[in-house]
């Protein structure tokens, strides 16, 4: 399985292509550099969640599309790895973090 911030960039040059940006562009647009978003888009740097929403802004889509993730199968040990990592994640962060976060979510599944 993927690394979530190699599917996050990936999802994010999905849509920036779809928007007709070369990185340049994007990165012009939401003042950031060009090496930046290409750390982004290849999953080496995790954006934080402002810069999410610049990103999201400039190709046109909401935050929450770009974690749709195309389905992958899943067994309940991959579940359970899934949670331990949100858990995780999610472990010290401030609570207006995590309710953000929670809300994205939410809008997730109720799109399915």
């Amino acid at each position: 399985m993927a690394d979530i911030l190699e599917k996050l960039g990936a999802r994010i040059q999905e849509e920036r292509k779809k928007a007709r940006f070369t990185q340049e562009q994007l990165a012009e647009r939401v003042d950031l550099s060009v090496n930046y978003i290409g750390y982004i888009e290849r999953g080496k740097q995790a954006p934080y969640l402002k810069t999410l929403e610049r990103i999201a802004e400039a190709i046109g889509v909401e935050v929450y599309e770009l974690f749709l993730f195309k389905k992958e199968e899943r067994n309940i040990s991959d579940e359970d790895s899934a949670i331990k990592d949100l858990l995780l994640t999610l472990h010290n962060r401030p609570p207006k973090e995590i309710r953000f976060i929670a809300s994205i979510l939410k809008q997730i599944f109720e799109r399915r």
